[in-house]
Protein backbone atom coordinates (compact mmCIF):
# COMPACT_ATOMS: atom_id res chain seq x y z
CA UNK A 1 0.00 0.00 0.00
CA UNK A 2 1.13 3.12 -0.62
CA UNK A 3 0.67 6.71 1.08
CA UNK A 4 -1.68 9.14 -0.51
CA UNK A 5 -1.06 12.04 1.32
CA UNK A 6 1.07 13.85 -0.59
CA UNK A 7 -1.31 13.30 -4.04
CA UNK A 8 -4.50 14.22 -2.36
CA UNK A 9 -3.44 17.74 -1.36
CA UNK A 10 -1.41 18.35 -4.54
CA UNK A 11 -4.73 17.26 -6.26
CA UNK A 12 -6.75 19.36 -3.72
CA UNK A 13 -3.88 22.40 -4.25
CA UNK A 14 -3.78 21.99 -8.14
CA UNK A 15 -8.21 22.18 -8.02
CA UNK A 16 -7.87 25.40 -5.84
CA UNK A 17 -4.82 27.67 -6.95
CA UNK A 18 -6.32 30.86 -8.61
CA UNK A 19 -9.76 29.41 -8.94
CA UNK A 20 -10.94 31.28 -5.85
CA UNK A 21 -11.37 35.31 -5.82
CA UNK A 22 -13.35 37.57 -3.60
CA UNK A 23 -13.54 41.11 -3.99
CA UNK A 24 -11.26 40.87 -7.29
CA UNK A 25 -9.05 38.92 -5.04
CA UNK A 26 -7.12 36.11 -6.07
CA UNK A 27 -7.35 33.83 -2.76
CA UNK A 28 -3.78 32.46 -1.78
CA UNK A 29 -3.93 28.70 -1.55
CA UNK A 30 -1.43 27.84 1.54
CA UNK A 31 -0.04 24.44 3.09
CA UNK A 32 1.95 25.86 5.49
CA UNK A 33 1.05 29.74 6.38
CA UNK A 34 3.95 32.17 5.57
CA UNK A 35 4.30 35.24 7.89
CA UNK A 36 3.04 37.73 5.56
CA UNK A 37 0.04 36.15 4.82
CA UNK A 38 -2.55 38.73 4.20
CA UNK A 39 -6.38 37.70 4.68
CA UNK A 40 -8.15 36.45 3.19
CA UNK A 41 -6.06 32.95 2.66
CA UNK A 42 -6.96 29.13 2.69
CA UNK A 43 -4.71 26.99 4.10
CA UNK A 44 -4.77 22.88 3.15
CA UNK A 45 -4.29 21.56 6.68
CA UNK A 46 -4.66 18.48 7.30
CA UNK A 47 -5.10 15.17 5.75
CA UNK A 48 -5.79 12.10 7.98
CA UNK A 49 -6.26 8.30 6.50
CA UNK A 50 -7.42 5.10 7.14
CA UNK A 51 -6.87 2.16 5.80
CA UNK A 52 -10.04 0.70 4.01
CA UNK A 53 -8.43 -1.46 1.45
CA UNK A 54 -10.49 -4.60 0.03
CA UNK A 55 -9.66 -7.41 -0.81
CA UNK A 56 -8.74 -6.67 -4.18
CA UNK A 57 -7.26 -2.97 -3.68
CA UNK A 58 -5.57 -0.48 -1.66
CA UNK A 59 -8.01 2.05 -0.61
CA UNK A 60 -7.65 4.79 1.91
CA UNK A 61 -10.76 6.78 3.11
CA UNK A 62 -8.96 10.38 3.75
CA UNK A 63 -10.32 13.35 5.42
CA UNK A 64 -8.89 16.53 4.22
CA UNK A 65 -8.84 19.35 6.31
CA UNK A 66 -8.86 23.16 4.32
CA UNK A 67 -8.70 26.33 6.81
CA UNK A 68 -10.53 29.67 5.05
CA UNK A 69 -9.11 32.40 7.23
CA UNK A 70 -10.80 36.22 6.66
CA UNK A 71 -10.30 38.84 9.20
CA UNK A 72 -12.16 42.20 10.19
CA UNK A 73 -11.51 44.90 11.90
CA UNK A 74 -13.88 46.01 14.87
CA UNK A 75 -15.97 48.14 12.74
CA UNK A 76 -17.82 45.45 10.87
CA UNK A 77 -18.07 41.56 11.60
CA UNK A 78 -19.44 39.47 9.10
CA UNK A 79 -18.76 35.41 8.09
CA UNK A 80 -19.86 36.58 4.56
CA UNK A 81 -16.34 36.48 3.04
CA UNK A 82 -15.68 33.18 4.65
CA UNK A 83 -19.40 31.91 3.81
CA UNK A 84 -18.46 32.94 -0.25
CA UNK A 85 -15.00 31.61 0.06
CA UNK A 86 -16.71 28.61 1.50
CA UNK A 87 -19.00 28.35 -1.49
CA UNK A 88 -16.39 28.88 -3.91
CA UNK A 89 -14.31 25.87 -2.50
CA UNK A 90 -17.40 23.45 -2.01
CA UNK A 91 -18.68 24.25 -5.53
CA UNK A 92 -14.74 22.97 -7.28
CA UNK A 93 -14.58 20.25 -4.83
CA UNK A 94 -18.04 18.45 -4.21
CA UNK A 95 -19.62 18.81 -7.99
CA UNK A 96 -20.67 15.19 -9.50
CA UNK A 97 -19.10 16.16 -12.87
CA UNK A 98 -15.42 15.65 -12.51
CA UNK A 99 -12.62 14.22 -10.27
CA UNK A 100 -9.75 15.61 -8.84
CA UNK A 101 -6.47 14.08 -10.38
CA UNK A 102 -4.88 12.04 -7.63
CA UNK A 103 -1.88 11.48 -10.03
CA UNK A 104 -0.31 8.25 -11.64
CA UNK A 105 -0.82 6.95 -8.23
CA UNK A 106 -4.01 7.13 -6.79
CA UNK A 107 -7.83 7.96 -8.29
CA UNK A 108 -9.54 9.91 -6.21
CA UNK A 109 -13.06 8.28 -6.23
CA UNK A 110 -15.32 9.93 -3.73
CA UNK A 111 -15.75 13.65 -2.12
CA UNK A 112 -18.38 14.67 0.61
CA UNK A 113 -18.86 16.89 2.92
CA UNK A 114 -17.97 15.62 6.45
CA UNK A 115 -18.67 18.90 8.04
CA UNK A 116 -18.33 22.28 8.28
CA UNK A 117 -17.83 24.91 11.44
CA UNK A 118 -16.84 28.44 12.35
CA UNK A 119 -13.68 29.27 15.21
CA UNK A 120 -13.81 32.95 15.65
CA UNK A 121 -10.98 34.57 17.60
CA UNK A 122 -11.02 38.58 18.78
CA UNK A 123 -8.15 40.52 19.97
CA UNK A 124 -6.86 44.17 20.09
CA UNK A 125 -10.25 45.09 18.30
CA UNK A 126 -9.55 42.86 14.96
CA UNK A 127 -11.58 39.69 14.26
CA UNK A 128 -10.44 36.27 12.93
CA UNK A 129 -12.94 34.19 10.63
CA UNK A 130 -11.86 30.95 10.41
CA UNK A 131 -14.40 28.55 8.43
CA UNK A 132 -13.00 24.89 9.07
CA UNK A 133 -14.23 22.34 6.37
CA UNK A 134 -13.80 18.83 6.13
CA UNK A 135 -14.06 16.23 3.16
CA UNK A 136 -14.45 13.23 2.92
CA UNK A 137 -12.55 11.20 0.05
CA UNK A 138 -12.22 7.74 -0.58
CA UNK A 139 -9.06 7.45 -2.39
CA UNK A 140 -7.80 3.87 -5.15
CA UNK A 141 -4.68 3.05 -5.63
CA UNK A 142 -3.75 2.55 -9.36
Amino acid sequence: MKDPGYSIRKAYYDALNTLIVINSQVVPIYDNIPDSANYPYIQISNVSMTDESTKNNFNSNCVVTIQIYTGTDGTSYSKKDADEISNSVMQILLNRTTRLDGGADFEIVTAILENATYLETQYDGFFEIRKIIRIRNIVEQL
